[in-house]
Parts: structure tokens; C-alpha cells; sequence
């Protein structure tokens, strides 16, 4: 027993068993019961013990309150949505504007590689605006388009349109569709498969022709004197 004494020669029923542990106080597996150091004590160390905060401490065995949420976001200050109090890198998430006519948004983020590569092969689509052409070709591109890739967009130089400027009829060198709005942005003229419109009774200034040639398009502008 744990107070044997070799001196005693009548038990008095006080006999303590052993009982072994760490008997530091000062450490963390301190054992009030016990009597009999077993050398097993363990030093406290202070950190963060929670394996989701972003600082977490493998080797702590003590919670200090020092835990750090992770806030996972954009960390690169060029995108267009920077977090600045993200401390866990999402690279994934980070967009950046193109700096086209159409302005951030779906889908028009420089890093969808398929809005990159239609303002890459059709620069109408950045400079000008995102129209059918535009959006068949990002489709054919991203796969939700199951049919033969679009056809590029007409240059104007591939269609005669005269004269320019003109005091009312212009005339087209071949049968097209076109769609004709004032400087508001208005439709004022719709036709299909014709060689001519009129613009005599509208007033001066001016146009802006979208031509429909087969399965192409062109824009272009007409002055009205």
C-alpha cells in the first residue's frame, strides 16, 4: 500500500491503495486523486482547437479563444469582386469586367472563356452590343447549341448600301431584311427581302441600319440630309 509503515506490527485499517498519475498542478492531465507520480504529465498548450477555424492548432490541447473564421471569397484586388475581408483565396470565384458596351454581368465576364473567345472572333459584341449573333456564338461555343457554328458576322464592306448620305431612298445591291432606328434607339423601319427603304419623311440625322443577309448581320449607319 501506498503508506506501508515498516514500523507498525498491528493493522488500523488505514491501508491507501496506490494511485498513479500526473501529480503537477500545473499541468494540463493534473490528477487530484492521485499519489504516486507516473510521469504521464502533459504541459498545457494554448491555440486554436477547432478544425474548422482558419488558424486551427494541430498541436494545442488548450482553446485560447483565438479561433478565426474562414471567409472564403475573391482575394485578387484587379476583379471586379474583390472581398476584402475574405481570408481564404476562392480563385475560382474572382470575375473580371471585359470592359465592353455591356458592362459586368452573366455572361459577360472576361474569365467565362466563352465570352472571351466570341469578343475575341466578333468584336462587334464588345464594342457595339450583345446581340443574336453574339449569343448563338456563345452557345455554339458552351455546348447548349447543337446546331452547325454561326456564321461570321457580315463586314461592311460586303454589302453596297448608296447612297450616303442620302435625302431619302437608299438602295442595297442585293435582297435583304433590315431593321431601321432613329438616334432614340426606336425602330422606325422593319422590312424583309427588299433592295431599298425610304427615309424621306423622317427627319434629318442619323440612322443606324441592322442588315440581315442570310444568316449574317451588319450594322451600319446612315446620315439623312
Amino acid at each position: 500500500m501506498f503508506n506501508f509503515n515498516s514500523l507498525a506490527n498491528a493493522d488500523n485499517n488505514t491501508c491507501i491503495p496506490y494511485i498513479y498519475g500526473c501529480t503537477d498542478p500545473s499541468m494540463l492531465n493534473y490528477n487530484p486523486q492521485a499519489n504516486t507520480e507516473d510521469f504521464s504529465c502533459i504541459a498545457y498548450i494554448y491555440g486554436c482547437t477547432d478544425s474548422t477555424a482558419l488558424n486551427y492548432d494541430s498541436t494545442a490541447n488548450t482553446n485560447n479563444n483565438s479561433c478565426i473564421s474562414v471567409v472564403q471569397g475573391c482575394m485578387d484586388q484587379t476583379a471586379y469582386n474583390f472581398n476584402p475581408i475574405a481570408n481564404t483565396s476562392d480563385s475560382l470565384s474572382c470575375n473580371y469586367d471585359a470592359g465592353c458596351i455591356t458592362g459586368p454581368g452573366e455572361p459577360y465576364w472576361l474569365n467565362d472563356l466563352c465570352y472571351a473567345w466570341v469578343i475575341d472572333v466578333d468584336e462587334y459584341c464588345c464594342d457595339n452590343e450583345w446581340d443574336e449573333i453574339c449569343q448563338l456564338t456563345y452557345d455554339y461555343c458552351n455546348t447548349t447549341w447543337t446546331g452547325p457554328q454561326p456564321p461570321a458576322r457580315l463586314t461592311i464592306d460586303q454589302i453596297n448600301m448608296y447612297p450616303n448620305p442620302t435625302k431619302g431612298i437608299v438602295n442595297f445591291d442585293t435582297f435583304i431584311d433590315i431593321q431601321v432606328f432613329n438616334s432614340l434607339g426606336e425602330q422606325i423601319i422593319q422590312r424583309n427581302n427588299v433592295k431599298s427603304v425610304d427615309l424621306s419623311k423622317f427627319s434629318k440625322g442619323i440612322y443606324h441600319f441592322t442588315i440581315k443577309y442570310g444568316n449574317k448581320f451588319v450594322n451600319y449607319n446612315i446620315v439623312k440630309n
